[in-house]
């Protein structure tokens, strides 16, 4: 898929009151130890950020890492609470469970007033059927390892546009979504403010549920690259030994424009 894809989506965000929240671009190094907590800030303050530095009373309004366990959190708090539940594998033979079957799975719970939300960008109008067709069967299908339990069902969505201020005559872009290089794009990346990411997993489809896809690195959302923007390509992450069918990992860079250059 090229510069020219029909489509671009951006990674899943929190909303909490009523207010839409994105990831701090990744060119502000915060000395104050609450502020450096911070994983995402509300719209009116992401748009700043883009601009220019922030304030401390901009920090006090961000989101923190999510709290876990009893949910017991001084200072700023985040809208979910992250539970570890233990497992354990079991042999169907044996009823037994053998070396490395004791395992945990992350749950996470959401405040009623605290959703999740993402972007969309369309090229056009042919692809916006598909995509939302498919946005509904994920309704029900579930998102997430557990879904064959029952975990990462969500309710049918509703759209908006949202508009993002962003400044003028800048050199920068900052990313909203994972991003895998296209190839040609691998000068430059060295000088941005980057921080990466693995993504492994099974793979899910109406063939196959058991395969384990190939493990990809991918620059995290918040990077920050000078230049122009960058567009990105699939990952080709289809498993080594006899998949059903290719299986991919969208790496299409989904950016908004930026100043650059590093922050306090």
């Amino acid at each position: 898929m090229k510069a020219d894809a029909p489509v671009l989506l951006s990674s899943a965000y929190p909303r909490w009151r009523e207010q839409f929240y994105f990831p701090v671009p990744r060119t502000f190094f915060p000395k104050d130890k609450a502020a450096k907590r911070v994983l995402f800030l509300p719209q009116p303050v992401f748009e700043h950020a883009l601009a220019g530095p922030l304030t401390d009373a901009d920090w006090q309004t961000g989101i923190p890492f999510p709290r876990r366990g009893d949910g017991k959190s001084e200072g700023q708090s985040a809208p979910w609470l992250v539970e570890d539940v233990p497992k354990v594998t079991l042999s169907r033979l044996t009823g037994t469970s053998g070396q490395g079957g004791f395992y945990h799975v992350g749950l996470v719970y959401y405040e009623d007033d605290a959703d999740l939300f993402f972007l969309l960008r369309f090229r056009g109008d042919e692809w916006r059927k598909q995509v939302e067709a498919a946005i509904r069967l994920m309704c029900d299908e579930g998102i997430g390892g557990y879904r064959t339990v029952g975990k990462g069902r969500f309710e049918q969505p509703s759209w908006r546009t949202l508009e993002l201020m962003v400044p003028d005559k800048v050199k920068a872009s900052v990313l909203l979504s994972l991003y895998y290089p296209a190839v040609g794009e691998e000068p430059g990346l060295s000088d941005g403010w980057y921080e990466l990411a693995s993504r492994k997993g099974y793979v899910f489809s109406p063939e196959t549920r058991s395969m384990r896809r190939k493990q990809v690195t991918m620059y995290a959302e918040g990077s920050v690259f000078t230049g122009t923007m960058r567009t990105g390509r699939l990952a080709d992450v289809t498993p080594e030994s006899a998949a059903p069918h290719s299986v991919y990992r969208c790496g299409l860079a989904f950016s908004v424009p930026c100043k650059g250059g590093v922050n306090a």
